[in-house]
This record gives C-alpha cells, structure tokens and sequence, in this order.
C-alpha cells in the first residue's frame, strides 16, 4: 500500500506507541497539540506511522512535534520527505520565523532525524530533566532569517 497523510484525529494520538518507549499523549495533551495549530497523520493501510504537527505559542514562533512508530515498515525515506516538507509548508503558511524542536539527550535516531529535516543543534547544551519523567532532551532549530 502507499503511504499517505490526512489531518490527524485525537484517536491517532491516544493509539499512538512512540519509538521513544513511553506513551507521550494523555488526552490533555493529545487535545492541546491538536488545538493549537495544524497537525497531520501518516497511515499505510489501517498502520498509523506517525503523526505531526506545530503549536504556534505566539506569531512567527512554532513548536514541533512528532510521535513515530519504533518500525516504519520501510517507510523512513518517504516519511522523512514528506514530514520536511509538510514543516516547509506550515512554517510558510503560518508565517513563523521560528521553528523549534526537541529530541531525548539519549536518542542517536531522533537527533539524526530532526538535522535530516533540516534542524540545527541550539547552542548551548543539554536541558536536564526536560521531560516529564526527568530525561533530558536536546532543543533543535530552524530560524528563518
């Protein structure tokens, strides 16, 4: 079957097992991504891949987040195009010059992933204890200039 995206549904979230090994959206949360700017679903078949978006907590700044399946059932090349080029069009239509991402400290996979889309490592280190079970993550950048 071919991958595709369609804008996501709360139940894509609340389904979602993220590949970071913890169940990231409670309904709160699942229901604030989904509420406070776009957000899409990649499926193949009835296999939800990933689902994506950006919060926009005020003009011209973006928050982007991700939550991906651990296997992608060959998928990584036409998901890692296509969520580049769906942040490319919302940081466009939202008019931000600023988009920001965040990957666990620990995760080789998800740093990696966020330079392939375009993301640039923020200067200054490691933020200790981000997460809310107190892992630490790495803040990554797009800024528009």
């Amino acid at each position: 079957m071919t991958p595709h995206l369609r804008p996501a549904q709360l139940s894509d979230l609340l389904a979602a097992t993220n590949r970071d090994g913890w169940q990231g959206s409670t309904l709160k949360l699942a229901q604030a991504q989904l509420q406070q700017g776009p957000a899409f679903t990649a499926v193949e078949g009835d296999v939800i891949l990933g689902t994506a978006g950006v919060i926009v907590p005020w003009h011209g700044m973006g928050q982007a987040w991700m939550v991906l399946r651990p296997e992608l059932n060959g998928q990584g090349v036409w998901l890692t195009k296509t969520v580049r080029r769906m942040l490319d069009d919302m940081t466009a239509a939202l008019d931000l010059h600023r988009l920001e991402a965040i990957s666990l400290a620990d995760s080789a996979v998800n740093q990696a992933w966020l330079q392939a889309l375009g993301f640039s490592r923020e200067l200054g280190g490691v933020a200790q204890g981000y997460f809310a079970d107190g892992r630490s993550a790495i803040r990554y950048e797009k800024v528009r200039r």
